[in-house]
């Protein structure tokens, strides 16, 4: 026997999340800031573009810009797969588009009203996101059978299931076909080894071969640690039948009776793409030995049992928006293997023209290598549902009252959430509107156009930016010998994840302890994984980037090195980082003029509040805060001081614009001037509209705009700096841990519960609160884990600056930079780092 599996060490890992949310909630807003309701949150105010009001405003104020980090802006471009940047130059000067002062000035603007979220995709976000499940889960999972589909014209119609569970021993477990040696085969029991199940290597061919998936199947099987493992099987209504193994005795136990086989009928659940079990190969499989090692049969139950006292025997009904979670799953294997097969062509469109040694040396072994596997059936194309017909498998998960609350196509696969998150959004008034009618404050200043078909409402902004000029020398290049800087990896979000675009409604507006770091954790029903996107429990936030102080004023060779040092990088895919050959320079100022027209002075009061720099600063915290431009905003890039020249306001009286369109001098958005001024904090103090603070929205926008104190050594004695970082994948693995009915996991050599958000950011205090997640801790022959840790680092380091002082020397390889497309909005990069696709095998001698 060998040694006891050591039992699992976690740690804590302290930081601060580079990807927070801000709350969106406006009917909150208006019950707090009720004095501001009729002129800035109220719905369906009628905005005229056709006259202007005698008690309205209109002018301008200049812009001035100055950068305290890089700022990535301008062109992608894509050469042989390869994604590069830079920026865009028009007569040899930098060239900025007015329209992106103008999103931050509207994504600033619609943050601090609270108004309807305006980038938005209706169409993918009406669908219910999925998410994986942990196996301990599918221990309640029963197998079922369609036996009753109604008629799609049916819209209330039920569907019926039959148990396929017949397998006896109280558990719900089908029988499983050996398609590859497994632990499960050894009959081994109470350290006595009773016999062993010898499999014929080729089942996986024979079975795909003459055998489908939902065939009506005889059987025999042989009771092996808890599990039927079948040595023969027919169909149901033919004399053909396939060996496909048999049980042996051990010798030392010639006393023992013979164990002998069970006859069984049911139906064969064949998940593995038909291509690959022709090969005698599975569908999932680890380097770490852990895969799928047989394919299964949903057991019938006697007829017997089938009588009319038996509860079991009853059919179980399904409402037809289960059935509809059940597609949105299918689909979304589909649509992560179409994402798999996009990185895998642009990767080998990476590697052509390779000429290296090493490179040959490869290409003899990728010739031979076999195409990608499919994940499963849904992913190949083999079962395309568009609809649930009768006789169909499934996995489901049963209510008391007979009724199938969930249906699974794979047991420990994918699950859809209970809700989709457009149906969050309109819960909370936060859609994008349709119409006028729902035009909220950011749609009747910046315009919008409405997403109703039917009408096609739109209406035109009020706010204008003119050209932008941008100060002398402001573009940097990488030094000579090089001829791009790579950056780490920026990846499109993720709202599937949940917890970090949700903002749970029993922390708001008032965040619980347990939102932040106590050890202890809610068991309501609200914190099961399953439940997350539930409009009863939980909002949406706009995806938001903190600051990251430590880079404020630094070059972008310094920021991409500080950021390096917190996390592994030889996890880096290269599919998803971009190579940037020119930026605009810390220290670059950017100016413009922005024209107004026909505001309310509360409307204009808003628009200017987050544009003077100590609006930003958290309560009791020093300094500024900064809006941001560009990539790399959860790297730190993009940093902006944006504040209005001279704090002076502009106005234009109306008998002098009225006078200028009579004698066609000057017209409204022209380059004018005016000598009625007012400085803006004196405005913003006339209009009352009170201090902002008080709204949990505004306490967290202000969070996002100062971030952290990053750059300084923590208070308790550690000199270390708490970084600013992604969640990494150790750390969402552990996070997203469950117990068996779904519930965050309890680990209690931690005294903490998975299952936690990034801190909330919308706390009275204003002070800074350290996400805390928990990871496996990792061992390196015996060395503690800090000490491992440190030298893994060391060793990455040391590879990375080789490999940067040879990259020139190097073929180039791939990088992508996906389109930023979020839950919440289409600038953003997602918080879970992708782990590299490429790992170097190490090849094992086997004693034979």
């Amino acid at each position: 026997m060998g040694d006891k599996r050591k039992e699992r060490e976690y740690e804590e890992h302290t930081f601060y999340s580079s990807v927070n949310r801000i709350p969106r909630l406006p009917d909150d807003v208006q019950k707090t800031n009720s004095e501001n309701y009729e002129a800035i949150y109220q719905e369906g105010i009628q905005t005229y573009l056709d006259h202007l009001h005698a008690d309205r405003l209109s002018g301008y104020f200049d812009l001035q810009l100055t950068a305290h980090s890089p700022l990535l802006i301008g062109e992608q471009t894509e050469e042989e797969g390869i994604h590069y940047l830079q920026v865009q130059e028009v007569a040899g000067k930098p060239f900025i588009a007015p329209t992106m002062i103008k999103g931050l000035l509207s994504t600033a603007y619609e943050r601090i009203t609270s108004s309807r979220f305006r980038i938005f995709d209706t169409q993918t976000h009406r669908t219910q996101l999925t998410y994986r499940t942990q196996p301990d889960q599918a221990l309640s999972l029963v197998p079922v059978r369609c036996t009753y589909a109604p008629p799609p014209e049916d819209a209330d119609g039920q569907y019926e299931f039959e148990r396929l569970d017949g397998g006896g021993h109280n558990d719900n477990k089908p029988a499983f076909i050996p398609i590859l040696d497994s632990r499960a085969l050894d009959d081994t029991r109470k350290e006595e080894s009773f016999g062993t199940f010898k499999h014929n290597k080729d089942n996986g061919r024979r079975i795909a071969e003459h055998f489908k998936t939902h065939d009506q199947v005889r059987f025999e099987a042989y009771r092996i640690k808890g599990r039927w493992i079948v040595s023969k099987i027919s169909k149901a209504d033919g004399p053909f039948e396939l060996v496909l193994g048999k049980y042996e005795q051990t010798k030392t136990n010639n006393t023992q009776e013979p164990k002998m086989p069970h006859t069984f009928t049911g139906f064969l659940y064949i998940t593995t793409p038909h291509e690959q079990l022709l090969k005698n190969m599975t569908n999932f499989g680890t380097k770490h030995g852990k895969r799928k090692w047989a394919e299964r049969i949903f057991i019938q139950r006697d007829k017997d049992s089938n009588n009319t006292n038996n509860t079991l025997a009853k059919k179980l009904l399904c409402s037809r928006s289960t059935i509809d979670s059940y597609l949105t799953v299918v689909h979304s294997y589909q649509t992560e293997q179409d994402i798999v097969d996009s990185h895998n062509k642009r990767s080998k469109q990476n590697t052509k023209g390779k000429k290296s040694t090493q490179a040959r040396r490869r290409k003899s072994n990728k010739d031979k290598e076999k195409q990608p596997r499919k994940s499963n059936v849904f992913t190949s194309g083999e079962i395309a549902e568009e609809t649930f017909t009768e006789g169909r498998l499934a996995y489901a998960i049963i209510d008391p009252n007979d009724t199938i609350s969930e249906l699974i196509p794979i047991s420990v696969g994918r699950h859809a959430y209970s809700h989709s998150p457009l149906s969050i959004a309109e819960r909370d008034n936060v859609r994008p509107a349709k119409n006028l009618n729902e035009a909220s404050a950011a749609d009747r200043l910046f315009g919008f156009v409405g997403s109703n078909d039917d009408n096609g409402t739109a209406l035109r902004g009020r706010i204008q930016v003119s050209p932008v000029s941008i100060s002398d020398n402001a573009i940097a290049r990488p030094p000579k010998e090089e001829e791009y800087k790579l950056l780490p990896p920026l990846l499109s979000p993720k709202p599937s994840s949940g917890r970090r675009f949700l903002v749970s409604r029993k922390d708001f507006p008032n965040p619980t302890e347990n939102s932040k770091n106590a050890r202890i954790h809610s068991k309501r029903s609200d914190d099961s994984r399953a439940n997350l996107f539930n409009p009863s429990t939980s909002s949406l936030g706009e995806a938001a980037y903190p600051t990251h102080r430590s880079a404020i004023d630094q070059n972008l060779k310094a920021i991409i090195t500080e950021y390096d040092k917190n996390r592994d990088t030889t996890k880096d895919n290269d599919s998803v980082r971009l190579r940037v050959r020119s930026w605009l320079k810390t220290g670059s100022r950017l100016s413009c003029r922005v024209s107004f027209e026909d505001l309310s002075p509360k409307e204009l009061a808003f628009l200017l509040w987050p544009l003077i720099p100590k609006n930003l600063t958290p309560k009791g915290c020093q300094g500024i805060g900064y809006h941001k431009l560009g990539i790399g905003k959860p790297l730190g890039l993009g940093l902006v001081e944006v504040e209005i020249v001279g704090k002076l306001v502009y106005f234009q009286e109306l008998p002098d614009i009225a006078e200028g369109y009579l004698k066609l001098t000057t017209v409204l958005g022209s380059d004018s001037k005016s000598n009625k001024s007012k400085e803006a904090p004196e405005l913003i103090r006339d209009t009352k509209i009170g201090d902002l603070t008080r709204l949990p929205s505004i306490r967290a926008f202000q969070r996002i705009a100062y971030g952290f104190e990053d750059n300084e050594s923590t208070s308790d004695g550690d000199d270390k700096a708490v970084p600013v970082r992604y969640i990494n994948l150790d750390e969402n693995k552990v996070n997203n841990a469950t117990s068996s009915n779904g519930s965050p996991l309890f680990f209690k050599s931690q005294n903490r519960y998975a299952g936690r958000a990034p801190q909330a950011l919308w706390g009275k205090s204003g002070s800074e609160q350290k996400d805390v997640f928990l990871a496996e801790k990792k061992s390196d022959h015996g060395n503690n884990s800090s000490q491992s840790r440190t030298t893994r680092d060391n060793t990455t380091r040391g590879r990375a600056d080789k490999k940067d002082r040879h990259k020139n020397k190097r073929d180039k390889r791939s990088d992508s930079h996906p389109k930023q497309n979020g839950l919440c909005s289409s600038k953003t990069q997602n918080d879970i780092p992708e782990s590299s696709g490429k790992h170097r095998r190490r090849r094992r001698s086997r004693k034979r």
